[in-house]
């Protein structure tokens, strides 16, 4: 035995070594068990010692005492619910919704739905002015056929589709300018009528284009020059009648700062720049054309339940999220196991106060940071040390 020998466990039979920690292979279990380690200073190198620490608690994986100590066993806890919606078309129900209207004359228009016949459509019916009554709420909006009768111009057919509400019979209505012949022509409600409304909005497409003074304007001035900057010394630009009105437009941007920039260390970045502002001019857009493009459905999301939102979680174990103070109990609930909650699928709520509660003592810190002292070399701390 010399200084330099090197003593080592050797693979052989049940046992076998890996890297310094010493395993058994247990034949009847089937299974490979660690039962020690090579001791770090005493590891048979350069002539010492060699000493195997052997584990305390080594034990056939799985059989401890501890249920589901291994967490193989798992369920499915619902921990929260989604509430889910539906979209469903808007109603309202109305009072005093028109019905019914006739003309002038007192001659009954026929009210129902027009397809491609219709000659004028998405027709915005105004209250008359000046007439016995109070104007209802809502527009009033409608599909118009007319057809010539002696030569003039009439309505054979309407298709509301919204009749408003609290309006009354006998109150008067006015086709709108923009509508050929028709225009300014009196319409009498002569029924309305309690009912749910479903509810659309007008699809309308708009056509844009330069929008110009009117004819007969007076020559003027903007209160910026020809390149948009604030006007100064008189060289304001100007207009007259039938000119596209210009728009002033302000472009501000940060930029480096001329006097010099200051780059942040960390990030790389300028950390002085300053504000630049620009000028321009544009020509002021205005609708030159609307064309009525169908209905749209105005919807509403209505609650259609609730989705559960389960997760896996381990048999027999249980998660405290919360403060520890040690030296103080603290509660735990018993794990999932479903007896003793109360969840509702219909209204979307978990109820887990009837979980069975346990107190779980701890030591104090003054426990906790007692040291203990071993002997070294058969050397004892002395009680000053302790």
């Amino acid at each position: 035995y010399e200084l330099t020998d090197n003593l080592s466990v050797k693979t052989a039979g049940n046992i076998t070594v890996t890297d310094g920690v010493v395993f058994y292979q247990d034949a009847v279990k089937g299974q490979t068990i660690e039962i020690g380690k090579v001791d770090d200073t005493k590891n048979g190198q350069n002539g010492t010692t060699l000493r195997i620490n052997l584990h305390a608690d080594a034990s056939i994986p799985g059989t401890s005492n501890i249920l589901n100590g291994d967490f193989s066993a798992s369920r499915q806890e619902t921990m929260s619910y989604t509430q889910l919606f539906n979209a469903q078309q808007k109603t309202e129900n109305r009072n005093g919704v028109i019905s019914g209207l006739s003309d002038a004359g007192g001659n009954a228009i026929t009210i129902g739905a027009l397809g491609a016949d219709r000659t004028y459509t998405n027709v915005t019916l105004a209250y008359k002015p000046g007439q016995a009554g109070v104007n209802g709420e809502g527009t009033v909006r409608a599909h118009i056929r007319t057809a010539l009768v002696g030569g003039i111009e009439t309505i054979n057919k309407i298709d509301i589709l919204d009749g408003g509400e609290k309006f009354q019979a006998n109150e008067i209505l006015l086709v709108p300018a923009g509508n050929g012949n028709i225009s300014g022509n009196e319409l009498t409600i002569s029924a309305v009528q309690t009912t749910n409304v479903q509810l659309t909005e007008a699809i309308v497409n708009n056509t844009f284009g330069d929008a110009k003074w009117p004819g007969g304007t007076a020559p003027g001035q903007y209160n910026f020059d020809v390149t948009g900057a604030p006007a100064a010394g008189g060289n304001n630009l100007t207009y007259v009648a039938n000119d596209v009105i210009k728009e002033q437009v302000v472009t501000n941007t940060m930029v480096p700062n001329p006097g010099g920039v200051i780059i942040d260390p960390e990030t790389g970045l300028r950390t002085n720049d300053v504000q630049q502002t620009t000028y321009s001019i544009r020509n002021k857009q205005e609708v030159t054309n609307s064309t009525y493009g169908g209905e749209r459905i105005i919807t509403e999301q209505v609650p259609a339940g609730f989705r559960a939102n389960p997760e896996t979680v381990a048999d027999n174990w249980t998660r405290y999220n919360n403060r520890v103070d040690f030296g103080s109990n603290f509660t735990i609930d018993e794990f999932a196991n479903g007896a003793n909650d109360a969840n509702n699928d219909a209204t979307g709520t978990i109820n887990k106060t009837g979980r069975e509660q346990f107190s779980i003592p701890t030591p104090s810190e003054a426990i906790m940071a007692l040291p203990t002292y071993a002997s070294n070399g058969g050397n004892v701390a002395s009680n000053a040390v302790k």
